[in-house]
């Protein structure tokens, strides 16, 4: 049964407000740390930046950005560390590390101009599907439960190799367990940024939001629940056991 999401509560806010460059094209990840930093997988949305928007003899394209939003970090973490000090490498990326409302969370998203996850797995994604209902184009990695809905028709989804987990890798992952994920592919998911980046316009925007409205209507959702419902109610085995 797929899930409602809703907009509503959407706050508009300028780039200046949250001390994002105005004229750049702003490609946008929204994490928290605490959901596990090898699952959500940023360094990936770094390497993928860096090779669609940096030319062949390493000169950066200062037309396009990059917004890290992020929260729980902890500073004395080595793998944050690392993390932090890679996005301070480069000029171009922005690195947000406080907690906003969810009105401010997607405000920022309106703010910028494109959505990426190269996430190894995911649940639903939410973050994703606001950015498709804002019109945003979103690239990420074709696997998991954001598979649902990023296709072809309304975004970029990105290529990936089955890989293997070994103990440590996430928690609770026993080396037994015979447990895996995604790996995204970096070159595929650069030109899939590239490609976003040549579509933009306000017509691309508005044919994204109204490919991804029906998909997420509370409506419809509401409806299809219902159905299910009504067709499970019917059948006389469940009736038998709703009267036992």
């Amino acid at each position: 049964m797929p899930l409602a999401v809703s907009i509503e509560r959407l706050q508009v806010r300028s780039r200046r407000s949250f001390g994002l460059p105005a004229k750049r094209f702003l490609f946008l990840f929204v994490f928290d740390f605490n959901s596990h930093l090898a699952r959500k997988n940023p360094d990936a949305v770094l390497d993928a930046f860096a090779l669609a928007f940096n030319s062949a003899s390493g000169t950066p394209d200062s037309r396009v950005g990059l917004v890290i939003k992020t929260m729980n970090t902890r500073p004395d973490n080595p793998a944050w560390q690392r993390f932090a000090a890679r996005c301070a490498a480069d000029k171009r990326i922005t690195l947000m590390e406080h907690t906003l409302d969810r009105e401010h969370v997607l405000g920022l998203v309106q703010a910028c101009d494109a959505y990426v996850s190269l996430h190894r797995s995911e649940g639903f994604g939410r973050t994703l599907a606001e950015a498709l209902l804002l019109g945003k184009p979103v690239v990420a990695t074709d696997f998991s439960g954001t598979a649902d809905f990023i296709t072809d028709e309304v975004a970029y989804p990105v290529q990936w190799t089955r890989r293997a987990l070994a103990a440590g890798d996430y928690p609770f992952v026993e080396a037994d367990d015979a447990a895996w994920w995604a790996e995204p592919d970096v070159a595929h998911a650069a030109a899939q940024m590239r490609a976003a980046r040549a579509a933009a316009s306000p017509e691309h925007a508005n044919a994204i939001r109204s490919g991804s409205a029906e998909i997420f209507s509370p409506q419809r959702v509401g409806h299809l629940m219902r159905d299910r419902l009504q067709a499970l109610a019917a059948k006389p085995a469940l009736r038998a056991w709703v009267r036992g």
